[in-house]
């Protein structure tokens, strides 16, 4: 027999999972592609002027469950380097920057010119 979790199961367990506190959002300017080994050394995290990584607020998460499908949504986060970068992907982070919760390679990276530019990131996930 199959594991089942209900919608309202979903739905808790999102909630619980995202009121990590102290998660932080990051950027990686590696091109690298997150595997199930995927550890904080992986990642090489963006060090430019006007970059810093974001605070995700524990409270701020939207969880939502529509036709046996629940998603969880954060509010957009915007980058700003001040100078040159480019970028491929995010981490989702605990408080100490030491453990990788999740990542994602953005697909095609993000190129800023000399003077800088924005990155916006909006974190989304499903569980069906």
């Amino acid at each position: 027999m199959a594991l089942l979790v209900p919608d309202v199961g979903e739905k808790e367990l999102l909630s619980r999972s995202m009121s990590y506190e102290g998660s932080k959002l990051i950027l990686f300017t590696n091109n690298f592609i997150p595997t199930e080994g995927t550890v904080i050394g992986s990642l090489t995290e963006c060090a430019v002027a006007g970059y810093a990584a974001a605070s995700l607020a524990s409270g701020s998460w939207n969880v939502t469950t529509s036709t046996n499908i629940t998603t969880v949504n954060y509010a957009l986060q915007a980058f700003a380097p001040t100078t040159a970068v480019t970028c491929y992907g995010y981490a989702v982070t605990n408080s100490a920057k030491s453990i990788v919760l999740w990542a994602e390679n953005f697909g095609s990276a993000y190129t800023l010119p000399a003077g800088g530019g924005t990155i916006n990131v909006t974190l989304s996930m499903t569980v069906d």
